[in-house]
Parts: structure tokens; C-alpha cells; sequence
């Protein structure tokens, strides 16, 4: 199940958009979404076209199922990078290319596999964004005990070069300390007895879901992200400035940058980002 809304930031960089109202956004040939009719908010279903099973498991690698693609148009094709899972359960990124709803060429092989310890379990659920002549694809790193944010680039498809973890090995008891400066609800509070019940006093922050906007914002690079229950946007103008003293500071304003929390009956437990935003003439469109 989605959820769709457009969304307008509270942090010091606002995002493009005054209005908290998508009557109708075409965004493709089968995809209409009536997200908010008026004022009362009277919610529609997004209505699809059924097209049917496009990737179905073929090779070893991803007997256990296939889904969670990030997908990006070049030329007259789409480059499909989807999840790939095998049958002892190890995630990996398998990558095809399609063209008129067809697949017309794809790979017996992972073209993303763990090579390292803090993916040694699997990588998970790819998210593509081409900005400034550059691909970014993020990803979920994952070591068996923590989820973790990890990201690779590229000036040509399809092959990336990973960049390793976007965030530093940041444990929830150091997050504890930081988040307890902040008006953070008492959600986080819970996620954080959480983890650290499931996984031990060394348990590291829960980081999932990120997603780089298709667009600078003021200058700067504006990526979504989770830490639980909600989703967050941080700012920043190069990679090399996220240090663990950057997300120090960051974790310790984490309140002033929520974009979306947990609030109906169907997003009771958490919430978290899906592709890349859309831009439209409301703003950006959030799924």
C-alpha cells in the first residue's frame, strides 16, 4: 500500500509549493491520482491500469522473488534496478531494460552484490536519481543486525561505483542522547527501545528509504530519509560534508526536519519513502 500527499518542508530550505491540495496530476498514461478533492481531504484510491506480471524470478540469484525496483528513462528505454532475492535469503541488484512494456534485455547476474561487511546480508530496495549529470543510486545496506543507508554513482549506466555508507556508524543510545534536545514525539523513544531490545546496546540507528530529490533546492542536495517512524529531509551542497559531526548536529534538530509521520489507521507504525518525488504544478509529489 502507498500513500500520496505533496509536501511542503518546515526546515530552513522550504520546498517549491504553497499548497497542500492535489486535485488531479497526470503522471502517466495509467496513473491518475485524486489525492485531496477539497478542503474536508475526502481521500480517492489511486487508479491503475492492470498490466499485468512485467519481471517474474528466472536465474539463482533471485528464486526467492523480484520487486522494489528503481527504474530511469533513457532515450527510448527504461533501466530497471530491482531487488533480487535469492533462497537463503541474501538480497542482491539485478538490472534489465525495458522498452513498450516489454523486457528486451536483462542480466543472468547481480549487477550489485555485497562485497562488504555492512552489506554482507543483503542490499536492498534501490532508489535512482540523475542530478547534474550524475546518477545517484541508494540503497539499504544490510548486515544481518542493522539496516544502513549506502550509495553508489555513475556518469554512464549501467554500472555504479559504490561510494560506501552515507551516514556514520551512529548507535541508538548515542541517537537517544541527541534526540532527547528535540521535541520529537514518543514514537521515536519507542523505536529506540526497540532496536536496542532486538539488537543489543550496540544497535545502530535504523536508516532506511532514502531518496535523492531530481533537483537542487536553494543549491543544495535535498535527500529524504527514515529514521522511525517517519520521514525526514536533510540538505546538504556536497557528499563530503556528511561527517559524523554533520549528523550529530542534524540528529540533534531532527524536528525541524520531518516531512511526513505516522497518522491514519493504515500508517499506524511508521511511515517511509518510495521513489524519487515528482514535481508538480502543486509541488513535490511524495509516494
Amino acid at each position: 500500500m502507498g500513500f500520496l500527499c505533496v509536501i511542503k518542508s518546515r526546515a530552513e530550505h522550504p520546498l517549491p509549493g504553497h499548497t497542500l491540495r492535489l486535485k488531479k496530476a497526470h503522471l502517466s498514461e495509467t496513473l491518475i491520482i485524486n489525492l485531496y478533492e477539497s478542503s474536508e481531504r475526502k481521500y480517492h484510491m489511486v487508479e491503475i491500469e492492470n498490466k499485468g506480471v512485467l519481471l517474474e524470478p528466472k536465474y539463482d540469484f533471485e528464486k526467492g522473488g523480484v520487486f522494489n525496483p528503481a527504474c530511469v528513462s533513457v532515450g527510448d528505454e527504461v533501466r530497471m534496478y530491482y531487488r533480487a532475492v535469492s533462497e537463503n535469503n541474501i538480497s542482491t541488484i539485478g538490472f534489465c531494460k525495458i522498452k513498450n512494456d516489454e523486457v528486451i534485455e536483462r542480466q543472468d547476474s547481480p549487477i550489485f552484490a555485497p562485497e562488504y561487511d555492512y552489506e554482507a546480508k543483503g542490499m536492498e530496495d534501490p532508489r535512482i536519481t540523475f542530478i547534474d549529470g550524475i546518477f545517484y543510486l541508494f540503497y539499504t545496506a544490510y548486515d544481518g543486525k542493522n539496516a544502513q543507508i549506502a550509495y553508489a554513482t555513475t556518469k554512464e549506466l549501467p554500472h555504479f561505483q559504490k561510494q560506501g555508507l552515507l551516514l556514520p556508524k551512529i548507535t541508538y543510545e548515542k541517537a537517544g542522547e541527541l534526540f532527547k534536545k528535540t521535541d520529537l514525539s514518543i514514537r521515536y523513544k519507542y523505536f529506540e527501545e526497540e532496536y536496542q531490545n532486538a539488537n543489543g546496546d550496540n544497535a545502530l540507528l535504523w536508516e532506511k528509504d532514502a531518496f535523492l530529490f531530481p533537483e537542487k533546492i536553494d543549491g543544495k542536495f535535498a535527500l529524504g530519509h527514515r529514521v522511525l517512524p517517519g520521514i525526514q529531509i536533510v540538505y546538504f551542497k556536497n557528499f563530503k560534508e556528511l561527517t559524523k559531526d554533520f549528523w550529530s548536529d542534524y540528529l540533534t534538530d531532527l524536528d525541524e526536519y520531518i516531512m511526513i509521520e505516522p497518522k491514519f489507521w493504515f500508517d499506524s507504525r511508521n511511515v517511509g519513502g518510495g521513489c524519487p518525488p515528482l514535481k508538480t504544478e502543486y509541488g513535490w509529489l511524495l509516494i
